[in-house]
Parts: C-alpha cells; sequence; structure tokens
C-alpha cells in the first residue's frame, strides 16, 4: 500500500468519526427549536384569544359607558385591565423571541397596574340651579384624589364658590357650587354654560385632569381623567 493510500485512508476514517457529532448537533438542535416553536405557538393562540375577548368587551363597555356614570367606570378599569393582560402575552412571546426590551417593557406594565389601582375617577351625582346659582355634586369612585382643584376654560359668564373639599378620598362628594356674572350676561343659573377642568394628582403624585361641561339644559358632561405625562 503506497503512502498516499495510506494518508488517504487516515483522513476518510477521521471525517467517519466526526459524522456522528455532527448528527448529534443537528438533532439537539432541531430539538430545541421544536420545543420554542410549540411554547410561542401556545402563547400566540392565548393572545388571539385574548384579543377576541377583548373585542367583545369593547362593544360590551361602549353601551354600558352611555347608560351609567358607574358602569363607565367599572367599565374603564375592565378595559384596562384585558389591554394589560394582552400586552403581557404579547411581553411573554417577546421574551421566547429573545427580545432584550422585554424587561423594560415588564417595568412600564406594573407601573401601568398601579396607576390604574389608584387612578381617582370622579362621576356626577345630583345636581341644581336657581335664577342666580348653581351646583354639581361628584363622586369620587376610584382612589384618592389630593389637591383638587378648578382650572377654568370657558369660565366668562360665571363665577365658582370655594370648593367644599380639596383632598377626595374615594367614596368621597366634591361638590361644584357658583352662579352667573349678572354684568356679563342675561342668562340665569338655569341657563349659563361653562367648561372646566378639574385638576388633581392621586397617591404617587401622578397628576390628572378631568373635563367637565356644563351645557344650556343644565345638564353636566363629564369625561374620563386624563394621566399628564
Amino acid at each position: 500500500m503506497t503512502e498516499s493510500t495510506i494518508t488517504d485512508w487516515i483522513q476518510a476514517i477521521g471525517m467517519l468519526l466526526g459524522v456522528p457529532t455532527a448528527i448529534w448537533g443537528i438533532i439537539s438542535l432541531f430539538k430545541r427549536d421544536k420545543e420554542k416553536e410549540k411554547q410561542i405557538n401556545s402563547l400566540v393562540t392565548i393572545a388571539n384569544q385574548q384579543i377576541k375577548v377583548v373585542e367583545q368587551l369593547k362593544d360590551q363597555t361602549e353601551q354600558l359607558i352611555i347608560q351609567s356614570g358607574h358602569m363607565q367606570y367599572e367599565g374603564m378599569l375592565m378595559l384596562e385591565s384585558n389591554k394589560l393582560l394582552e400586552r403581557q402575552i404579547e411581553i411573554q412571546t417577546d421574551v421566547f423571541l429573545f427580545n432584550k426590551e422585554a424587561e423594560g417593557e415588564k417595568v412600564k406594565i406594573e407601573k401601568q397596574k398601579r396607576i390604574t389601582q389608584i387612578k381617582p375617577y370622579f362621576f356626577g351625582g345630583s345636581s341644581g340651579s336657581g335664577p342666580n346659582d348653581f351646583f354639581c355634586d361628584l363622586f369620587n369612585k376610584g382612589g384618592n384624589a389630593m389637591n383638587v382643584e378648578i382650572r377654568g376654560i370657558t369660565v366668562d359668564f360665571v363665577w365658582f364658590n370655594p370648593l367644599n373639599i380639596t383632598d377626595v378620598d374615594s367614596g368621597m362628594k366634591l361638590t361644584i357650587s357658583g352662579g352667573c356674572r349678572a354684568d356679563k350676561t342675561y342668562l340665569t343659573g338655569n341657563q349659563v354654560t361653562f367648561e372646566i377642568e378639574l385638576m388633581y394628582h392621586d397617591v404617587d403624585k401622578n397628576n390628572y385632569k378631568q373635563n367637565i361641561k356644563r351645557i344650556s339644559n343644565g345638564k353636566y358632561i363629564i369625561g374620563e381623567p386624563i394621566l399628564q405625562e
């Protein structure tokens, strides 16, 4: 047997010895990918199901919002909770896909959960008016509201009494009252209109504003609290 033939045999044997190692590496990688695929597919299925539930809840909640201020608040909490749950599932999927931003998103989710738990929320109660004055009672359905004050938007024809309370705990009543400015309008307390914003912050010092309008028939339109970034 020639020297070149021996060399060829040695090279061939060396190549054969490396084949099992390469095959096992491919099998292991395939198993890992299949397992990750199962996990991701499972999360995607959950996310799709949750999205359908959220869409149904949105339709139902929009009808409830029209009917009652109480239901408006409960509907807001339901929507926000489901949005957070939907986002959590997306973040878990990102983790399996090695998204480096997932941890930062988790922190944001926890902050949003906290805000949802402590957010103040005023909705309308009884109201009334006379020839020269008016009042509107608001109830805080959410977390404690601190340092509540009125900021005027359209208030040329009205004046306001000082608020009966500036720190409004959950379940407490806030009264907005005042009268019409006889020197600027012929409208009575029954007819005068205005638009204001309630400004306040929660127990974590997050600031909010909430729009309140009084329209010509003496009814009030109360917006949702808006978080100020």
